[in-house]
């Protein structure tokens, strides 16, 4: 039988993920809601495209996954359900995708491996486990890490954007990063050093990940 205290962890990250899913439709959708419309023009798409997440993983994000999935089946739970709960914050960027690839009208499949792709490419991962360690004993503390939370997808959102709009459909994401890198070399070459630069203090606290 399953424990108690892996039942209460898998029940924890679900919430995580409806909260997410609320905060982002309430930042990102016209208001007020009309949940009726909402869930009509996410949900196919959404469910359709939920198996595809682990196959856009990559890097850290795909680890990260990887050994949850392996520690739930460790505690006895199905290996299907324990892959499905540890992709599951993942899944909440299906809500950017799909409208990343209405604006720029492109496949989701296209937009899904590059959004996932450039976020490894940004160490996107760990900069958001460190946001999830941060204290929250305070509302302010508990609202600067929504805030840096928000910032972080924020960017990569607007990131896929901006790669989608010189990188060709048939491309591979690693073709469009390297020609959209080509092109943006100084400014990645200076987040990169400031990345670089807090990863080797091996602080990641609210000014680090601030900057």
């Amino acid at each position: 039988p399953v424990g108690v205290e892996t039942i209460a962890d898998m029940r924890n990250h679900v919430r995580r993920l409806l909260f997410r899913a609320c905060r982002w439709e309430l930042a990102n959708r016209p208001q007020p809601l009309a949940m009726g419309a909402e869930i009509a023009r996410y949900r196919d798409r959404v469910e359709r495209y939920r198996e595809r997440v682990p196959q856009w993983l990559c890097g850290g994000a795909a680890a990260r996954v990887a050994e949850r999935t392996r520690s739930l089946v460790e505690a006895g739970v199905d290996p299907g359900l324990a892959a499905e709960v540890s992709v599951s914050l993942d899944e909440f960027s299906l809500l950017d995708i799909v409208d990343i690839s209405e604006i720029n009208e492109r496949r989701i499949d296209e937009v899904g491996a590059l959004y996932f792709a450039l976020a490894d490419r940004l160490a996107m991962d760990q900069l958001l486990h460190a946001v999830t360690q941060l204290d929250r004993n305070d509302r302010w503390h508990a609202l600067a890490r929504l805030a840096l939370r928000d910032d972080l997808q924020g960017a990569v959102r607007a990131l896929t954007q901006r790669v989608l709009e010189i990188g060709l459909p048939d491309e591979s994401p690693e073709v469009k990063i390297r020609d959209w890198a080509s092109s943006n070399a100084s400014s990645i070459g200076r987040v990169e050093s400031t990345l670089a630069d807090i990863q080797a203090t091996g602080s990641l606290d609210l000014a680090t990940l601030s900057v």
